[in-house]
This record gives C-alpha cells, structure tokens and sequence, in this order.
C-alpha cells in the first residue's frame, strides 16, 4: 500500500495556482499580439512617391495638401495630383484619381 500524500503546508496554494493569473497571462499575451499585429499593418517608414499613378494608394500625403470638395466628395490636390481619402482598416489610406470633373 502506497504512503498517504503529505498534509497540505503553509504555502501549498501558490500564486501560479491561482486561477486570476493565468486570465492575466491570457490578458498579456491577447494584448501584446494585437498590439503587434497593429503596428505590423502599417509602413514603418514614410516613402512617398514622386509622381504616383491612377489607381495607386498612398498612406501619408505629401506636405501642404489642401483638402478640396467637388461634388459632396472630399479630396486632397497635391502638385496637380489628386488623391481620395479611404479607409483601410482603422486608418486612412489615399487612392490616387484622376482629377474630378
């Protein structure tokens, strides 16, 4: 017949027995991953393209682009490019278009 266990001690409950942290581990690691993956869907650097063709996006615009409205629809003219703000994702991206008429 095996020996009885041994009686339960002074710490025989210990802090990685406790059900509240491993949901504060599940926590950490839930937030570190979305925080990752958040920044790896934007462009660590800020390239921007000299002369962009119709149809490509941009994520930053060129300095100094006022905002112009034609047609109820806003745009953003910049050199005599003309880009439309569109959202991807929670950020906004611009499509470059030909000018409106």
């Amino acid at each position: 017949m095996p020996p009885p266990p041994p009686p339960p001690g002074p710490y025989w409950w210990g802090w990685d027995d406790d059900p509240f942290w491993d949901a504060a581990a599940v926590g950490i690691v839930a937030g570190t991953t979305a925080a990752v993956v958040a920044s790896a869907a934007q462009p660590s650097t800020t390239v921007v393209i000299a002369d962009p063709t119709v149809g490509s996006t941009v994520y930053v615009l060129p300095s100094n682009c006022p905002q112009v409205i034609r047609s109820s629809i806003t745009y953003y003219s910049c050199n005599n490019i003309w880009y439309k703000p569109q959202y991807l994702g929670s950020g906004v991206t611009y499509l470059v278009v030909a000018p409106p008429g």
